[in-house]
């Protein structure tokens, strides 16, 4: 039985994805505008796009699993938006407190000048800088001046200018939507059962064996084979450097589902262990039954009550 990927159903409960589009941009406006605020005086350049994408990406996740949303791409589109429009969001606070701090300045040098007119000195400056006014002009003057990349306790390092800068924020944008839309697809990509309306959250441990590399190759040729009856005996025994992990996530509300089974080799020593997730595969009951009872009648392997 060569692996075989969850498919999941697009479905979701009514009006899962309006309420998922709101969730998320009001996330993505909370997090810009925090973020947005506090890059003034700290700015961790593309740490601050990841958890912005983050933080969208949270949310969605909590939205699709209360609201049972299994439409995976749909997800990931609303997210991924949401998570551009936090970045967008940080550049758009800047932007104000820019305006605010120069016409403020401005009004100062100048007693005559009222809030308008020194709004419009702004956008005279703007202007005459980068030939556009507005946000535009801002980005534009944004770029033109750089922005400096140095290590903690350095007066000095890496300034981005120009065609570097438009590089960066591309690459912070991506980020920030890239990991919202991720978050989002892998967490309405969960198995479900349909029938019972409720994502599988039942993990059934089926055996631990050997984390050698032949063990687990054999492992894997007789699972791709369809021979689940030969998987005990090639799976091996745990040992103190690894053990191989073999395990079915299932439905907790009936028995006539298709559980997800999972092989996940664990090596190394505790302090410094290494996961690899080694096989993932959507199991027919049948196919289930068989491989739980072929590790049952193995006089080597013991299957946990």
């Amino acid at each position: 039985m060569p692996a075989r990927a969850y498919q999941a159903s697009g479905l979701s409960a009514p009006g899962a994805i309006p309420r998922l589009a709101v969730v998320c941009l009001l996330a993505a406006a909370a997090g810009g505008v925090v973020e947005g605020l506090v890059s003034r005086w700290l700015s961790l350049l593309l740490l601050f796009p990841l958890l912005l994408g983050g933080i969208v990406g949270f949310a969605a996740g909590r939205v699709i699993a209360g609201s049972h949303v299994r439409a995976p791409w749909m997800a990931a589109l609303v997210a991924g938006v949401a998570g551009l429009f936090a970045q967008l969001a940080v550049h758009a606070v800047q932007y104000v407190e820019f305006r605010y701090e120069l016409g403020q300045q401005l009004a100062a040098a100048q007693p005559g000048v009222d809030g308008a007119g020194a709004g419009a000195v702004v956008d005279q400056i703007l202007q005459q800088e980068t030939g556009q006014a507005g946000f535009a002009g801002y980005l534009q003057f944004r770029a033109k001046l750089g922005t400096e990349i140095k290590k903690a306790g350095h007066s000095s390092g890496i300034k981005l200018e120009g065609a570097a800068f438009w590089v960066l924020f591309a690459v912070n944008f991506l980020l920030a939507g890239g990991i919202a839309a991720s978050s989002a697809f892998g967490r309405a990509n969960a198995p479900y059962c349909e029938p019972c309306q409720r994502w599988y959250e039942q993990h059934q441990h089926v055996a631990s064996g050997s984390a050698d590399k032949s063990a687990v190759a054999g492992t894997l040729r007789a699972l791709d084979a369809g021979v689940v009856t030969e998987v005990p005996a090639v799976f091996g025994a745990a040992k103190p450097d690894g053990v191989a992990v073999l395990q079915l996530l299932r439905c907790a509300g009936c028995s006539d589902h298709e559980p997800q089974l999972s092989l996940t080799v664990i090596t190394g020593p505790a302090k410094k262990q290494k996961t690899k997730n080694a096989y993932k595969s959507m199991l027919r009951p049948d196919e289930a039954r068989s491989l739980l009872g072929a590790f049952a009648a193995s006089p080597a392997q013991k299957q946990p009550g």
